[in-house]
């Protein structure tokens, strides 16, 4: 859409009834899931899946309160705000097309359970990458939020006839862009605010990358995992705002498998306290 990438949201809202209303312009993809959903200050750090997705594109979208407790978003947006060389390792791999109109579609479900304490923000969506190849996204995001307690589990998982997110294409010590591949990652966190102002969390996060089938140099198999561990003490000390001061620690293991390893492929341990 030839729109920079620092500007994140530019769009209209016509709404015909309280239940029904429609955007138009560049908006927030309904990806689902919870971390996706709600404002970054309450994920702290995203998993490598969520880093990797686009979050804003341009199209046009519906939102329809179907009743107060079940929502249904569709939308039909642009599947590419700049040029393959930026998105793909090595751009577009050889033999294959660029997409004449490469639109994304997606269908998102929110619905809310036992006094709204429940909530599931499910999503799928499909998006062309080139020429007869597309990406698909499939979403369920699960959580509780009552009283003191917040809890949820993201699981997200994407088939790429071109790989996109790019991690797998990156594993060889000279970047190549692979096609077929696959990525899972599973989110657990509870938060549980002690008072007014402290608050205490543990995440923990597992990923991986695969390829599904064979391509070039990439065999089939699984390349990569990682796994993610995060703990937090948090003081918030003003009551209308979200400031807070935070001590944190995060690890983040990666075990790389044969398949990677034969690449030429190193990616170390990290610990981490801010």
């Amino acid at each position: 859409d030839n729109l920079s990438s620092s500007l994140e949201l530019a769009y209209v809202i016509l709404k015909p009834s309280n239940r029904l209303s429609f955007s138009i312009g560049k908006q927030f993809v309904n990806h689902g899931g919870y971390e996706y959903f709600v404002n970054p200050i309450r994920v702290r750090e995203f998993s490598e899946f969520n880093n990797l997705l686009a979050c804003f594109q341009a199209g046009v979208g519906m939102n329809w309160m179907v009743t107060p407790n079940h929502e249904l978003c569709l939308q039909i947006l642009n599947n590419k705000e700049s040029h393959d060389d930026d998105i793909y390792a090595s751009g577009l791999p050889e033999g294959i097309s660029k997409a004449k109109v490469p639109f994304m579609y997606t269908a998102n479900w929110n619905s809310y359970f036992i006094d709204r304490s429940l909530q599931f923000r499910y999503a799928m969506s499909v998006g062309q990458q080139a020429n007869k190849k597309y990406a698909y996204h499939f979403t369920c995001g699960n959580i509780y939020e009552k009283g003191p307690i917040l809890a949820y589990v993201d699981v997200m998982y994407t088939r790429q006839d071109i790989d996109q997110h790019g991690m797998v294409s990156r594993l060889p010590s000279e970047y190549k862009t692979a096609r077929n591949t696959e990525y899972l990652s599973v989110i657990g966190d509870i938060d549980y605010r002690i008072n007014r102002k402290w608050n205490i969390y543990i995440k923990g996060a597992y990923e991986t990358a695969r390829v599904f089938k064979a391509n070039g140099d990439f065999q089939k198999g699984l390349y990569r995992r990682s796994w993610n561990a995060q703990s937090s003490i948090e003081f918030f000390p003003f009551k209308q705002l979200d400031l807070f001061v935070f001590a944190l620690y995060t690890y983040r293991g990666v075990i790389l498998e044969k398949a990677a390893k034969t690449m030429g492929a190193i990616e170390p341990d990290t610990h981490r306290i801010s």
